[in-house]
């Protein structure tokens, strides 16, 4: 008796590989991700996949029964490349998530060692320095400004039309008030804490031997 050759996937499973696809489905994913884009070209994909060309429906030499099993065959292997699919989106948003978190615990760590790294610096009196590697400096930023009120809602003295009547403030004056402490301002912004900013660049002759 010899042996049965496997010929569709079952739907039941739940971890399939392309491995389990067979040759047919195999190429029908390939197809259907060359054809990203195109979804009426990639249902005419689907369709002739489920097709029987060799054996019409309406051939009266072939057997309603065979007719049949073909079909079953070929719905049971586009289930199994259903299940691959489904299998293959979960892994990748399982990565995508586990890629963003460990981004996210990058910048917590890349934040922390500035952080670390302009303390060093201020306490050792080092506003600009060159290591062997690295062209290091750090100082501090011009504080940012945070409007309380929308820019159409401020004063003429403190706000400019551009075409289109677009509003924009006058972010150097507002400031500059601010910080004369003007109190009618201060119901208008506010100044936020300035932040302290590292700079790390090639050192000078790295940077003109590279150049060169």
């Amino acid at each position: 008796m010899p042996k049965s050759t496997k010929t569709a996937t079952h739907c039941t499973s739940t971890n399939l590989t392309i491995f389990d696809l067979s040759k047919e489905m195999t190429e029908l994913a390939q197809l259907l991700l060359d054809l990203e884009g195109s979804p009426e070209a990639q249902d005419s994909a689907i369709r002739a996949a489920l097709m029987d060309e060799d054996s019409p429906l309406d051939d009266v030499l072939v057997s309603h029964q065979m007719v049949k099993q073909k079909a079953l065959v070929k719905l049971n292997n586009i289930c199994g490349l259903i299940r691959f699919l489904e299998n293959s989106r979960d892994a990748r948003k399982a990565h995508a998530n586990m890629v963003r978190d460990r981004a996210r615990i990058d910048d917590n760590n890349i934040q922390r060692l500035k952080k670390l790294a302009i303390w060093f610096m201020t306490e050792h009196k080092m506003n600009r320095i060159e290591t062997l590697e690295y062209r290091i400096s750090h100082y501090e930023a011009q504080p940012c400004l945070e409007l309380l009120v929308d820019p159409e809602n401020l004063p003429d003295e403190y706000v400019e039309v551009e075409e289109k009547r677009i509003y924009k403030a006058k972010t150097d004056k507002i400031k500059a008030a601010l910080k004369a402490g003007v109190i009618s301002v201060q119901k208008l912004a506010k100044l936020c804490e300035p932040s302290q900013i590292l700079k790390i660049s090639k050192p000078k002759k790295e940077k003109e031997a590279t150049e060169e």
